[in-house]
């Protein structure tokens, strides 16, 4: 537990849970042991298991520890939850393939449950997926899933679409519906988070907190969703029985964005939404890849069309949502300043150490391997860091432009993207100049817009 103090001088607790959520392979006994030994030191109130054997082994070191089963036990049935009971366990991550019926018949057994209700599906059965393992040897049951499920393939057989992403579930959205969750007896709400950023964090979590208080759903909480992240909409999943046509984005696998325009004629575009020059804009046409475009308009207007293409007018990002999401964070999340640490040795395992002067942790990866080709390079590493994390020498605080910065090296805008709205490097150049980033990283313009940071004073950031 950890204790601390709202302004109001109110006490405040917050449970801190521990997860564990596969099984132990025998190599890894050596530093369960070193994991056990931090839990047991430093009393935490609730850990998540799959491994039954370990879970054992933690409950006659603590009685009092909370166990909660995880969603890599694949808890599906009434039957499940009986024996996860039977076994100590006080809580239980259900599998996202149970309908309402079936959540409230398992509520019967008495034991806390706990139900997902945002965020990214699997395709697979919870907790039993093999696909990255078998095709590419990272198991999505060890954290590591290398998304096959999103790529493209190709139905044998098939006469109408044929390909496609024909694999890659949308995500879950389960607003309009907490209050038959909450009957069919969900204890606790979980929120697929993984690979999220900050502002995703705190925009869907808020939305959640404030239906779940009493608030009703208004468009506007939807259309929030939608702007932060989805893909071609939500689905409401198995709880109501999945609807045909629903589940499945196999047009495209990735953000879908929100539409704020369309094209008339390829000339002229009329605007549906205000738009700002600092969103991320983009023309999707009907059969082909998006056009990055810039454009400050009010809704109702038409305008030019600034590339002649025909198609929808998205929004990736808004300016504004992220803004306004972190400004909140900054104020009410005030950052720590961390130190870090990372030693790579060809033979060993590869170390991380993160200290924020009082505290220190580690984690080991995998033993490293020497490079087959291009080894790693140090100043690479740094430039990389920069570009993700805005750190820099003499930058105490995440620099603002570190955010448009990684979308704009994600786009990898070049001289034929010169108009990518997402890259704060480039919005005033054109064709040729501006942003020249490419896979090797991104490289400034002169007279580029100063950060906004204060603090951000080196020499790289836009």
């Amino acid at each position: 537990q950890t204790h601390g103090g709202d302004t109001a001088g109110n006490g405040v607790v917050i449970t801190v849970g521990v997860a564990h959520q596969v099984i132990v392979l025998v190599l890894q006994r050596g530093s369960l042991d070193r994991d056990l030994g931090a839990v047991a030191l430093e009393v935490f109130r609730q850990t998540g298991r799959q491994d039954f054997g370990v879970a054992a082994e933690l409950k006659n070191m603590l009685p009092s520890l909370s166990l909660h089963a995880s969603t890599q036990m694949a808890a599906h049935n009434r039957q499940a939850v009986e024996f996860i009971k039977s076994k100590g366990f006080e809580r239980a991550v259900l599998a996202r393939e149970m309908s309402f019926e079936e959540i409230a018949s398992a509520a019967k057994v008495g034991l806390e449950l706990e139900i997902f209700c945002h965020g990214a599906l699997c395709v697979s059965t919870s907790g039993q997926c093999l696909f990255s393992s078998l095709v590419g040897g990272r198991s999505g049951n060890r954290g590591m899933c290398a998304q096959p499920c999103r790529l493209k393939y190709s139905l044998v057989g098939a006469k109408e679409n044929p390909s496609g992403h024909l694999l890659s579930p949308r995500d879950l959205m389960t607003v309009e519906m907490l209050g038959q969750l909450k009957n069919a007896g969900a204890t606790s709400l979980k929120i697929e988070g993984r690979l999220k950023r900050p502002e995703y964090v705190h925009i869907v979590t808020s939305i959640y907190r404030r239906v779940l208080d009493g608030d009703k759903v208004t468009e506007t909480d939807i259309e929030n969703l939608k702007q932060i992240f989805n893909r071609g909409g939500f689905t409401q999943g198995y709880g109501p029985g999945i609807a045909d046509g629903k589940f499945i984005s196999r047009v495209r696998p990735s953000h879908w964005g929100v539409k704020v325009g369309e094209s008339i004629d390829g000339k002229r575009i009329k605007v549906l939404k205000n738009v700002l020059s600092a969103d991320a804009l983009t023309i999707r046409p009907e059969n082909g890849e998006d056009v990055p475009v810039k454009l400050d308009a009010q809704a109702g207007i038409t305008v030019k069309n600034p590339i002649g293409v025909k198609g929808d007018l998205m929004r990736l990002v808004s300016e504004k949502q992220m803004q306004d999401a972190a400004k909140y964070l900054n104020e009410m999340h005030p950052m720590i300043p961390l130190k870090a640490r990372v030693e790579i040795r060809v033979g060993r395992e590869a170390l991380a150490e993160v200290t924020d002067g009082i505290h220190k942790t580690f984690v080991k990866g995998w033993t490293v391997e020497e490079a087959s080709k291009a080894g790693a390079d140090p100043e690479k590493i740094r430039k990389h860091a920069v570009l993700y994390f805005g750190i820099h020498r003499g930058c105490r605080r995440k620099c603002v432009c570190s955010r448009l910065r990684h979308q704009c090296l994600k786009a990898r805008c070049g001289g034929k993207n010169s108009g990518n709205a997402a890259c704060v490097l480039q919005r005033r150049g054109r064709k040729g100049k501006g942003c020249v980033g490419r896979k090797s990283g991104v490289r400034e313009r002169k007279n580029a817009p100063r950060c906004p940071e204060p603090r951000s004073k080196h020499a790289d950031c836009a």
